[in-house]
Protein backbone atom coordinates (compact mmCIF):
# COMPACT_ATOMS: atom_id res chain seq x y z
CA UNK A 1 0.00 0.00 0.00
CA UNK A 2 2.84 2.38 0.81
CA UNK A 3 4.99 1.64 -2.20
CA UNK A 4 2.96 1.43 -5.42
CA UNK A 5 3.78 4.18 -7.90
CA UNK A 6 4.17 6.87 -5.27
CA UNK A 7 7.91 6.30 -4.93
CA UNK A 8 8.43 6.84 -8.67
CA UNK A 9 6.47 10.08 -8.51
CA UNK A 10 8.48 11.33 -5.56
CA UNK A 11 11.74 10.57 -7.35
CA UNK A 12 10.57 12.92 -10.07
CA UNK A 13 9.68 15.59 -7.53
CA UNK A 14 13.03 15.28 -5.80
CA UNK A 15 14.87 15.70 -9.09
CA UNK A 16 12.93 18.89 -9.76
CA UNK A 17 13.62 20.26 -6.30
CA UNK A 18 16.15 23.10 -6.43
CA UNK A 19 16.43 24.75 -3.01
CA UNK A 20 14.25 25.91 -0.17
CA UNK A 21 15.38 29.50 -0.12
CA UNK A 22 16.05 32.26 -2.58
CA UNK A 23 18.78 33.73 -0.44
CA UNK A 24 19.66 34.28 3.19
CA UNK A 25 17.86 32.67 6.09
CA UNK A 26 14.24 32.47 4.94
CA UNK A 27 13.23 29.02 3.71
CA UNK A 28 10.43 28.19 1.28
CA UNK A 29 9.51 24.65 0.36
CA UNK A 30 6.78 22.70 -1.40
CA UNK A 31 3.32 22.30 0.05
CA UNK A 32 1.19 19.29 -0.91
CA UNK A 33 -1.32 19.28 -2.34
CA UNK A 34 -2.57 22.89 -2.39
CA UNK A 35 0.67 24.76 -3.06
CA UNK A 36 1.82 22.29 -5.69
CA UNK A 37 -1.50 22.42 -7.56
CA UNK A 38 -1.63 26.23 -7.43
CA UNK A 39 1.83 26.40 -8.99
CA UNK A 40 0.81 23.88 -11.65
CA UNK A 41 -2.19 26.09 -12.39
CA UNK A 42 -0.24 29.33 -12.77
CA UNK A 43 2.19 27.60 -15.15
CA UNK A 44 -0.55 25.98 -17.24
CA UNK A 45 -0.89 27.04 -20.87
CA UNK A 46 -4.66 27.45 -20.95
CA UNK A 47 -5.34 28.99 -17.54
CA UNK A 48 -2.11 30.38 -16.18
CA UNK A 49 -0.06 33.53 -16.65
CA UNK A 50 3.23 31.94 -17.75
CA UNK A 51 3.79 33.13 -21.33
CA UNK A 52 6.59 33.47 -23.87
CA UNK A 53 7.49 37.10 -24.53
CA UNK A 54 8.06 37.35 -28.28
CA UNK A 55 7.21 41.02 -28.81
CA UNK A 56 7.17 43.19 -25.71
CA UNK A 57 5.78 46.72 -25.91
CA UNK A 58 6.24 49.75 -23.65
CA UNK A 59 3.91 52.61 -24.55
CA UNK A 60 1.98 53.78 -21.48
CA UNK A 61 2.61 53.92 -17.76
CA UNK A 62 0.20 52.41 -15.26
CA UNK A 63 1.28 54.69 -12.41
CA UNK A 64 0.80 58.41 -12.95
CA UNK A 65 3.93 59.53 -11.11
CA UNK A 66 6.11 57.64 -13.61
CA UNK A 67 4.62 59.34 -16.66
CA UNK A 68 6.96 60.90 -19.23
CA UNK A 69 6.41 62.61 -22.55
CA UNK A 70 7.34 59.43 -24.41
CA UNK A 71 5.44 57.13 -22.04
CA UNK A 72 2.39 58.98 -20.70
CA UNK A 73 0.09 57.82 -17.94
CA UNK A 74 -2.88 56.01 -19.46
CA UNK A 75 -4.01 53.11 -17.32
CA UNK A 76 -7.22 52.56 -19.29
CA UNK A 77 -5.40 52.32 -22.62
CA UNK A 78 -2.90 49.85 -21.19
CA UNK A 79 -5.61 47.61 -19.72
CA UNK A 80 -7.64 47.73 -22.93
CA UNK A 81 -4.72 46.98 -25.24
CA UNK A 82 -2.89 44.39 -23.13
CA UNK A 83 -5.74 41.96 -23.77
CA UNK A 84 -3.80 38.72 -24.01
CA UNK A 85 -2.92 39.14 -27.67
CA UNK A 86 -0.48 42.05 -27.27
CA UNK A 87 2.21 41.94 -24.59
CA UNK A 88 3.17 45.00 -22.58
CA UNK A 89 5.37 46.12 -19.76
CA UNK A 90 5.27 49.36 -17.76
CA UNK A 91 7.17 50.72 -14.81
CA UNK A 92 6.25 48.80 -11.68
CA UNK A 93 5.58 50.16 -8.19
CA UNK A 94 9.32 50.67 -7.69
CA UNK A 95 9.77 52.29 -11.10
CA UNK A 96 11.45 49.45 -13.00
CA UNK A 97 10.75 47.61 -16.26
CA UNK A 98 10.92 43.90 -16.99
CA UNK A 99 13.49 43.03 -19.70
CA UNK A 100 15.16 46.44 -19.43
CA UNK A 101 18.61 44.87 -19.35
CA UNK A 102 20.55 48.07 -19.97
CA UNK A 103 18.45 49.92 -17.37
CA UNK A 104 17.63 52.88 -19.59
CA UNK A 105 13.88 52.74 -18.81
CA UNK A 106 13.13 51.80 -22.40
CA UNK A 107 12.47 48.51 -24.13
CA UNK A 108 15.00 48.51 -26.93
CA UNK A 109 14.59 46.29 -30.02
CA UNK A 110 16.90 43.61 -28.65
CA UNK A 111 14.88 43.50 -25.40
CA UNK A 112 11.48 42.82 -26.95
CA UNK A 113 12.08 39.06 -27.10
CA UNK A 114 13.18 37.97 -23.65
CA UNK A 115 11.72 34.51 -23.01
CA UNK A 116 9.13 33.23 -20.53
CA UNK A 117 7.70 35.30 -17.70
CA UNK A 118 4.43 35.88 -15.84
CA UNK A 119 1.85 38.49 -16.75
CA UNK A 120 -0.71 40.05 -14.38
CA UNK A 121 -3.73 37.76 -14.83
CA UNK A 122 -5.59 35.60 -17.34
CA UNK A 123 -9.08 36.95 -16.66
CA UNK A 124 -10.00 33.96 -14.46
CA UNK A 125 -12.01 34.37 -11.30
CA UNK A 126 -14.12 32.34 -8.86
CA UNK A 127 -13.98 28.61 -9.68
CA UNK A 128 -11.58 29.44 -12.51
CA UNK A 129 -14.33 30.88 -14.70
CA UNK A 130 -13.51 33.52 -17.32
CA UNK A 131 -14.57 37.01 -16.30
CA UNK A 132 -12.95 39.03 -19.06
CA UNK A 133 -9.79 39.47 -21.07
CA UNK A 134 -6.40 38.64 -19.68
CA UNK A 135 -4.19 41.52 -18.64
CA UNK A 136 -0.96 40.70 -20.46
CA UNK A 137 1.09 43.27 -18.58
CA UNK A 138 4.47 41.88 -17.47
CA UNK A 139 5.70 43.51 -14.27
CA UNK A 140 9.26 43.30 -13.03
CA UNK A 141 8.15 43.20 -9.37
CA UNK A 142 5.59 40.44 -9.96
CA UNK A 143 8.23 38.32 -11.64
CA UNK A 144 10.75 39.05 -8.92
CA UNK A 145 8.20 37.73 -6.42
CA UNK A 146 7.25 34.76 -8.61
CA UNK A 147 10.89 33.73 -8.86
CA UNK A 148 10.84 32.75 -5.17
CA UNK A 149 7.86 30.51 -5.94
CA UNK A 150 9.60 29.06 -9.00
CA UNK A 151 12.69 28.24 -7.00
CA UNK A 152 10.83 26.72 -4.06
CA UNK A 153 8.68 24.49 -6.29
CA UNK A 154 11.44 23.52 -8.71
CA UNK A 155 9.95 25.23 -11.76
CA UNK A 156 11.51 27.35 -14.54
CA UNK A 157 12.44 30.84 -13.40
CA UNK A 158 10.97 33.87 -15.18
CA UNK A 159 13.23 35.73 -17.58
CA UNK A 160 13.70 39.45 -17.92
CA UNK A 161 14.46 40.13 -14.24
CA UNK A 162 16.93 42.98 -13.87
CA UNK A 163 18.50 43.75 -10.51
CA UNK A 164 18.92 47.32 -9.33
CA UNK A 165 21.24 46.63 -6.40
CA UNK A 166 21.58 50.25 -5.34
CA UNK A 167 17.83 50.87 -5.20
CA UNK A 168 14.85 49.74 -3.14
CA UNK A 169 13.06 46.59 -4.35
CA UNK A 170 10.10 45.65 -2.15
CA UNK A 171 10.14 41.88 -2.68
CA UNK A 172 13.83 41.38 -1.91
CA UNK A 173 13.05 41.14 1.79
CA UNK A 174 11.20 37.85 1.19
CA UNK A 175 14.64 36.45 0.45
CA UNK A 176 16.10 38.02 3.62
CA UNK A 177 17.95 40.57 1.48
CA UNK A 178 17.85 43.84 3.41
CA UNK A 179 20.36 45.71 1.26
CA UNK A 180 18.97 49.14 0.36
CA UNK A 181 15.70 48.08 1.96
CA UNK A 182 13.95 50.30 4.47
CA UNK A 183 10.72 49.88 6.47
CA UNK A 184 7.51 51.34 5.13
CA UNK A 185 6.37 52.29 8.64
CA UNK A 186 2.77 52.29 7.42
CA UNK A 187 -0.27 50.51 8.76
CA UNK A 188 -1.24 48.25 5.86
CA UNK A 189 -1.19 44.45 6.12
CA UNK A 190 1.27 43.94 3.29
CA UNK A 191 3.73 46.58 4.43
CA UNK A 192 3.48 45.47 8.06
CA UNK A 193 4.41 41.92 7.03
CA UNK A 194 7.30 43.14 4.87
CA UNK A 195 8.53 45.39 7.67
CA UNK A 196 8.32 42.45 10.07
CA UNK A 197 10.51 40.32 7.78
CA UNK A 198 12.96 43.19 7.58
CA UNK A 199 13.21 43.42 11.38
CA UNK A 200 13.79 39.66 11.60
CA UNK A 201 16.51 39.92 8.95
CA UNK A 202 18.43 42.61 10.83
CA UNK A 203 17.92 40.88 14.19
CA UNK A 204 15.54 43.45 15.69
CA UNK A 205 13.08 41.02 17.28
CA UNK A 206 11.54 43.70 19.48
CA UNK A 207 10.23 45.57 16.46
CA UNK A 208 9.36 42.32 14.69
CA UNK A 209 7.11 41.32 17.60
CA UNK A 210 5.64 44.83 17.78
CA UNK A 211 4.70 44.67 14.09
CA UNK A 212 3.29 41.15 14.47
CA UNK A 213 1.09 42.26 17.39
CA UNK A 214 -0.15 45.21 15.35
CA UNK A 215 -1.02 42.84 12.48
CA UNK A 216 -2.88 40.60 14.90
CA UNK A 217 -4.93 43.55 16.17
CA UNK A 218 -5.72 44.73 12.62
CA UNK A 219 -6.83 41.23 11.65
CA UNK A 220 -9.66 41.36 14.25
CA UNK A 221 -8.82 37.73 15.00
CA UNK A 222 -11.62 35.81 16.66
CA UNK A 223 -11.68 32.15 17.61
CA UNK A 224 -14.48 30.12 16.01
CA UNK A 225 -15.15 27.35 18.52
CA UNK A 226 -17.33 25.40 16.06
CA UNK A 227 -14.60 25.29 13.41
CA UNK A 228 -11.85 25.25 16.07
CA UNK A 229 -9.70 27.85 14.36
CA UNK A 230 -9.15 31.59 14.24
CA UNK A 231 -10.91 33.73 11.68
CA UNK A 232 -9.60 37.09 10.49
CA UNK A 233 -12.45 39.41 9.42
CA UNK A 234 -10.04 42.35 9.25
CA UNK A 235 -8.11 40.78 6.35
CA UNK A 236 -9.78 41.40 3.01
CA UNK A 237 -7.13 40.37 0.48
CA UNK A 238 -5.75 36.88 -0.01
CA UNK A 239 -2.22 38.04 -0.61
CA UNK A 240 -2.33 39.94 2.72
CA UNK A 241 -3.27 36.66 4.41
CA UNK A 242 -0.34 34.97 2.68
CA UNK A 243 2.20 37.64 3.57
CA UNK A 244 1.18 37.57 7.21
CA UNK A 245 1.45 33.78 7.19
CA UNK A 246 5.01 34.04 5.82
CA UNK A 247 5.97 36.57 8.49
CA UNK A 248 4.29 34.48 11.21
CA UNK A 249 6.08 31.29 10.16
CA UNK A 250 9.46 32.97 10.06
CA UNK A 251 8.88 34.42 13.54
CA UNK A 252 8.28 30.95 15.02
CA UNK A 253 11.94 30.05 14.46
CA UNK A 254 13.30 33.14 16.20
CA UNK A 255 14.45 33.34 19.80
CA UNK A 256 11.23 34.74 21.20
CA UNK A 257 9.48 34.08 24.50
CA UNK A 258 8.04 30.54 24.62
CA UNK A 259 4.54 31.77 25.45
CA UNK A 260 4.62 34.19 22.52
CA UNK A 261 5.97 31.48 20.22
CA UNK A 262 3.13 29.18 21.22
CA UNK A 263 0.61 31.93 20.46
CA UNK A 264 2.27 32.63 17.11
CA UNK A 265 2.07 28.93 16.21
CA UNK A 266 -1.71 28.91 16.83
CA UNK A 267 -2.13 31.66 14.27
CA UNK A 268 0.28 30.08 11.81
CA UNK A 269 -1.91 26.95 11.80
CA UNK A 270 -5.13 28.96 11.47
CA UNK A 271 -3.76 31.21 8.73
CA UNK A 272 -2.79 28.10 6.81
CA UNK A 273 -6.35 26.78 7.20
CA UNK A 274 -7.85 30.06 5.99
CA UNK A 275 -5.57 30.08 2.95
CA UNK A 276 -6.64 26.52 2.15
CA UNK A 277 -10.29 27.50 2.58
CA UNK A 278 -9.91 30.42 0.19
CA UNK A 279 -8.28 28.51 -2.63
CA UNK A 280 -10.46 28.28 -5.74
CA UNK A 281 -11.56 24.96 -7.23
CA UNK A 282 -12.99 24.24 -10.65
CA UNK A 283 -16.15 22.21 -11.22
CA UNK A 284 -14.12 18.98 -11.19
CA UNK A 285 -12.60 19.76 -7.80
CA UNK A 286 -9.14 20.69 -9.10
CA UNK A 287 -7.33 23.22 -6.93
CA UNK A 288 -6.51 26.51 -8.65
CA UNK A 289 -5.22 29.83 -7.32
CA UNK A 290 -6.63 32.58 -5.11
CA UNK A 291 -8.74 35.53 -6.19
CA UNK A 292 -7.40 38.89 -5.06
CA UNK A 293 -10.20 40.02 -2.72
CA UNK A 294 -11.62 37.51 -0.26
CA UNK A 295 -15.28 36.78 -0.95
CA UNK A 296 -15.58 39.30 -3.80
CA UNK A 297 -17.08 37.50 -6.77
CA UNK A 298 -15.65 39.90 -9.34
CA UNK A 299 -12.05 39.43 -8.19
CA UNK A 300 -9.50 37.64 -10.34
CA UNK A 301 -6.71 35.13 -9.83
CA UNK A 302 -3.39 36.87 -10.41
CA UNK A 303 0.32 36.08 -10.37
CA UNK A 304 0.97 38.02 -7.17
CA UNK A 305 -1.66 36.15 -5.15
CA UNK A 306 -0.64 32.69 -6.35
CA UNK A 307 3.02 33.43 -5.70
CA UNK A 308 2.50 34.73 -2.18
CA UNK A 309 0.09 32.04 -1.03
CA UNK A 310 2.01 29.10 -2.48
CA UNK A 311 5.09 30.49 -0.70
CA UNK A 312 3.08 30.99 2.49
CA UNK A 313 1.93 27.37 2.56
CA UNK A 314 5.51 26.14 2.23
CA UNK A 315 7.16 28.83 4.35
CA UNK A 316 9.82 27.80 6.86
CA UNK A 317 9.88 24.27 5.43
CA UNK A 318 11.36 21.90 2.92
CA UNK A 319 8.12 19.97 2.42
CA UNK A 320 4.68 20.32 4.02
CA UNK A 321 2.04 17.57 3.84
CA UNK A 322 -1.58 18.05 4.84
CA UNK A 323 -2.61 15.17 7.10
CA UNK A 324 -6.02 14.90 5.42
CA UNK A 325 -4.89 14.94 1.78
CA UNK A 326 -2.82 13.00 -0.71
CA UNK A 327 -0.03 11.99 -0.62
CA UNK A 328 -0.79 11.42 3.08
CA UNK A 329 -3.20 8.62 3.93
CA UNK A 330 -5.91 8.87 6.57
CA UNK A 331 -6.40 5.69 8.57
CA UNK A 332 -9.77 3.94 8.77
CA UNK A 333 -12.19 5.29 11.36
CA UNK A 334 -10.71 8.76 11.62
CA UNK A 335 -12.44 12.01 10.68
CA UNK A 336 -11.47 14.75 8.22
CA UNK A 337 -12.43 18.14 9.64
CA UNK A 338 -13.46 21.43 8.04
CA UNK A 339 -10.46 23.08 9.68
CA UNK A 340 -8.06 20.91 7.63
CA UNK A 341 -7.13 18.33 10.20
CA UNK A 342 -7.80 14.69 11.01
CA UNK A 343 -9.41 13.73 14.31
CA UNK A 344 -9.32 10.60 16.42
CA UNK A 345 -12.30 10.44 18.76
CA UNK A 346 -12.54 8.13 21.77
CA UNK A 347 -15.42 5.70 21.31
CA UNK A 348 -15.75 6.39 17.57
CA UNK A 349 -12.23 5.76 16.28
CA UNK A 350 -10.18 2.62 16.79
CA UNK A 351 -6.48 2.59 17.69
CA UNK A 352 -4.30 2.82 14.60
CA UNK A 353 -2.47 5.21 12.30
CA UNK A 354 -4.46 8.42 12.16
CA UNK A 355 -2.31 9.72 9.28
CA UNK A 356 0.76 8.42 7.49
CA UNK A 357 2.76 9.02 4.34
CA UNK A 358 4.02 10.29 1.95
CA UNK A 359 6.66 7.69 1.00
CA UNK A 360 9.17 10.40 0.10
CA UNK A 361 12.81 9.87 -0.89
CA UNK A 362 15.28 12.06 0.97
CA UNK A 363 18.90 12.62 0.10
CA UNK A 364 21.46 12.37 2.88
CA UNK A 365 21.30 15.16 5.41
CA UNK A 366 19.91 16.32 8.72
CA UNK A 367 16.17 16.90 9.02
CA UNK A 368 13.54 17.88 11.53
CA UNK A 369 10.13 16.28 11.10
CA UNK A 370 7.35 18.29 12.76
CA UNK A 371 3.99 16.72 13.58
CA UNK A 372 1.39 19.42 14.28
CA UNK A 373 -0.81 17.84 16.98
CA UNK A 374 -3.57 18.96 19.32
CA UNK A 375 -5.15 17.10 22.25
CA UNK A 376 -8.24 18.68 23.87
CA UNK A 377 -7.93 16.76 27.15
CA UNK A 378 -4.74 14.71 27.12
CA UNK A 379 -4.55 11.70 29.44
CA UNK A 380 -1.22 9.94 29.99
CA UNK A 381 0.30 8.80 26.69
CA UNK A 382 -1.71 9.55 23.57
CA UNK A 383 0.22 8.56 20.45
CA UNK A 384 3.52 7.51 18.94
CA UNK A 385 5.06 9.48 16.10
CA UNK A 386 7.77 7.87 14.02
CA UNK A 387 9.88 7.98 10.89
CA UNK A 388 9.65 4.70 8.95
CA UNK A 389 12.28 3.74 6.39
CA UNK A 390 10.23 1.97 3.73
CA UNK A 391 13.29 0.76 1.85
CA UNK A 392 14.73 -1.04 4.90
CA UNK A 393 11.28 -1.69 6.46
CA UNK A 394 12.25 -0.33 9.87
CA UNK A 395 11.50 2.54 12.23
CA UNK A 396 14.53 4.84 12.43
CA UNK A 397 13.17 7.35 14.95
CA UNK A 398 10.13 7.44 17.22
CA UNK A 399 8.67 9.27 20.20
CA UNK A 400 5.85 8.60 22.62
CA UNK A 401 3.61 11.66 22.78
CA UNK A 402 1.88 12.29 26.07
CA UNK A 403 0.63 14.92 28.48
CA UNK A 404 4.11 16.38 28.89
CA UNK A 405 4.14 17.40 25.22
CA UNK A 406 0.99 19.50 25.54
CA UNK A 407 0.61 22.71 27.43
CA UNK A 408 -1.77 23.36 30.32
CA UNK A 409 -4.08 25.28 27.96
CA UNK A 410 -6.32 22.67 26.33
CA UNK A 411 -6.93 22.25 22.61
CA UNK A 412 -3.81 24.09 21.43
CA UNK A 413 -1.61 23.11 18.50
CA UNK A 414 1.86 21.87 19.38
CA UNK A 415 4.79 21.09 17.09
CA UNK A 416 6.14 17.68 18.07
CA UNK A 417 9.63 17.27 16.58
CA UNK A 418 11.80 14.34 15.60
CA UNK A 419 15.32 15.08 14.35
CA UNK A 420 17.05 12.57 12.15
CA UNK A 421 20.35 12.26 10.28
CA UNK A 422 20.03 10.33 7.04
CA UNK A 423 23.04 8.83 5.31
CA UNK A 424 21.35 6.26 3.07
CA UNK A 425 20.82 7.84 -0.35
CA UNK A 426 17.34 7.81 -1.87
CA UNK A 427 15.62 5.62 0.69
CA UNK A 428 11.90 6.34 0.98
CA UNK A 429 10.32 7.49 4.24
CA UNK A 430 6.91 7.57 5.83
CA UNK A 431 5.96 9.82 8.75
CA UNK A 432 3.38 8.11 10.94
CA UNK A 433 1.18 9.01 13.89
CA UNK A 434 -0.19 6.02 15.79
CA UNK A 435 -3.14 6.79 18.09
CA UNK A 436 -3.67 4.52 21.10
CA UNK A 437 -7.40 5.20 21.55
CA UNK A 438 -7.23 6.78 25.00
CA UNK A 439 -7.54 10.53 24.42
CA UNK A 440 -8.93 12.62 21.56
CA UNK A 441 -6.28 13.83 19.12
CA UNK A 442 -6.05 16.10 16.05
CA UNK A 443 -3.27 16.26 13.46
CA UNK A 444 -3.17 19.06 10.90
CA UNK A 445 0.07 18.61 8.94
CA UNK A 446 3.52 17.06 8.88
CA UNK A 447 6.45 19.25 7.92
CA UNK A 448 10.00 18.40 6.84
CA UNK A 449 12.64 20.99 7.67
CA UNK A 450 16.37 21.18 7.23
CA UNK A 451 18.09 20.80 10.57
CA UNK A 452 21.62 21.84 11.40
CA UNK A 453 23.53 21.01 14.56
Amino acid sequence: MLMGNMNKNWLTILCLYVTTSATGSFKYGRHFPAGEEAVNYIYSNAEGTWKYIDDLNYIWNYYEHFATDSHPFDREALIATADGNTLFTARDANGYLLCDFNKNLEIDPNERHCGYAFHEHSGKGVNGTSRGNPFSQFWLDDNWLARYMSEAYGRPHPNGIVDHPDSFMRWKILGADSSNWFPYNSDHFDTLALDGLYFITIGDLGNAVRVWNRSLAKSLAIYNSDLQQYEYPGIHENYHMGLWKIFTEMLTDENIDSDLRHRVVQHAVSLRSQILNNQEKDDRGNLLGWISNIGVYTSLINTEGVSVNSLALGANSKFVFEADSSPMIVGNGFFKREYHAVSAVVGLSFPGYISFGPNIPLSSGNFTIQFCLRAPNPINNIAVVDIFDVTDAKVIRSMVVGVAHFRAIPNQWNLIELTVSISAEMHSYVFRTYWNGKSNLDISYVRVKDWFE
